[in-house]
C-alpha cells in the first residue's frame, strides 16, 4: 500500500492529521488538471476543494485493489468539472422578459420597472417555491442539489419549479 493509500485510511479511521500529507501529495497534480479543464483558477480551486470533500467522505469505501488514490483523485476532478459544466450549460444566462423584443417591438418597461415587476411577480409565490426558483435560476443550483438541500423528492422540485414558472409568466403577463 502506497503512502496515499495508507494516508487516505487513516483519514478514513478519523485521523485529521493524516490529511494534510495527503493534500500536499495530491493537491498541486489536481489543481494543474482543474486549471487545464475549468474556465477559471476559482473554479479550479473549487474542483479541488470539492474533490477532497469527497475524498474525505468516501475514504472509508475506498479500495486500493480497484486503483490508486491518485488515479480515483483524477477521475473525481474530471466528474466534478464535467457536472459543472452541465450546471453552467442547463442554466439559462438572461431572462427574456421581453419576448417581443426580437421582432422589433419596443420594450414597454425601462430596467427598473422590470426589476420591480420581477420583484412584485416573485413576491406572490409560495415562499418555499420562491426560494426553489430563485436557487435554481440566481445561484445556478440543479434539481437535484434542491432536492437534497431541501429533502424533497426530485419529482417535486421539478413540478414545484415548473407551476412557480407558469405563474411568474401569467402574472409577468397581465403586469
Amino acid at each position: 500500500m502506497n503512502d496515499e493509500a495508507l494516508a487516505l485510511r487513516k483519514v478514513a479511521a478519523g485521523d485529521a492529521d493524516a490529511l494534510a500529507p495527503l493534500y500536499d501529495a495530491l493537491a498541486p497534480a489536481l489543481l494543474a488538471l482543474a486549471r487545464r479543464l475549468c474556465r477559471s483558477e476559482e473554479d479550479a480551486e473549487e474542483v479541488v476543494q470539492d474533490v477532497f470533500v469527497r475524498l474525505i467522505e468516501t475514504a472509508g469505501r475506498f479500495d486500493p485493489r480497484l486503483g490508486s488514490v491518485r488515479a480515483l483523485a483524477y477521475t473525481m476532478v474530471r466528474n466534478a468539472v464535467a457536472s459543472r459544466g452541465r450546471r453552467v450549460a442547463a442554466r439559462p444566462t438572461t431572462v427574456d422578459l421581453d419576448p417581443d423584443g426580437a421582432t422589433g417591438a419596443t420594450n414597454p418597461w425601462p430596467a427598473q420597472e422590470r426589476r420591480i415587476l420581477v420583484g412584485d411577480a416573485l413576491a406572490t409565490l409560495d415562499p418555499l417555491d420562491r426560494t426553489l426558483v430563485s436557487e435554481a435560476y440566481l445561484e445556478g443550483r440543479s434539481h437535484t442539489e434542491l432536492s437534497e438541500r431541501h429533502a424533497l423528492p426530485l419529482g417535486t422540485v421539478k413540478s414545484r419549479i415548473r407551476r412557480a414558472l407558469q405563474r411568474l409568466r401569467v402574472r409577468m403577463g397581465n403586469a
